[in-house]
């Protein structure tokens, strides 16, 4: 089933998915709440805000395979126009859903900036391919094994046992959908970045909480602002 990514409020349905999560949060006991408290904690302890690539620097050149498992490599993509690059830990991710189907309705908007477009995650190829099939995704979507590539930009967090097994709870099977066995699975933090045609970043987002997204309004915005210069 294909979603719908043209008619919808991407800042109004964000704002209803953290509702949601903090409704599902709620049917939980006590001991469960304290464990996803501690996954909030956890985060705000990584060293990514530290780690991370910023504005000014120049990404790292990287293959990686598309939901066809061809190779694509960055740099054939940011020669040709500037490139959006933006990471999401899964199709299983509501948040990331949002954005991916966001970013899909202003896409027409970002390649006539002109721009390109990729998504990254720890997806295996054939979960890549499903996210692309289920929001009819117009753009790259390329998959990042064990977040090794975002690891390269600073961005990436291994998931300890006892949220690993948070995730499961709510059926989400890390193992499954980024093909690793539990105590190496990684995901990236929620990251997007605009490179120019020499790799150079000119804009970043980075956040902590999976549940802060980039809208991608201000993603198209900055490219109209930059082809005026």
């Amino acid at each position: 089933m294909l979603l719908d990514t043209q008619n919808f409020n991407f800042s109004q349905e964000l704002a209803q998915e953290k509702q949601k999560m903090e409704q599902d949060l709620a049917t939980l006991d006590k001991d469960e709440q304290a464990t996803v408290r501690q996954t909030v904690e956890y985060a705000e302890l990584t060293d990514i805000p530290k780690t991370a690539l910023r504005k000014g620097a120049t990404i790292p050149n990287f293959s990686l395979p598309n939901h066809e498992g061809k190779q694509v490599a960055i740099r054939d993509l940011y020669q040709k126009k500037p490139l959006v690059i933006t990471f999401y830990r899964g199709q299983w991710c509501p948040f990331c859903s949002l954005q991916l189907r966001s970013l899909q309705q202003h896409l027409s908007q970002i390649e006539n900036a002109p721009a390109l477009l990729v998504a990254i995650s720890a997806q295996t190829p054939d979960y890549t391919l499903s996210t692309k099939e289920k929001f009819n995704l117009g753009f790259e979507v390329l998959s990042d094994k064990n977040a090794e590539v975002a690891h390269l930009f600073g961005i990436r967090y291994k998931i300890p046992n006892y949220l690993y097994e948070v995730y499961k709870k709510f059926g989400i099977d890390l193992e499954l959908y980024n093909g690793t066995t539990p105590d190496v699975v990684a995901l990236p933090a929620s990251a997007t970045y605009i490179v120019d045609t020499k790799g150079k970043i000119i804009f970043d987002f980075v956040a902590i909480h999976d549940y802060d997204k980039l809208d991608p309004k201000i993603v198209v915005d900055f490219l109209k602002k930059q082809a005026n210069f």
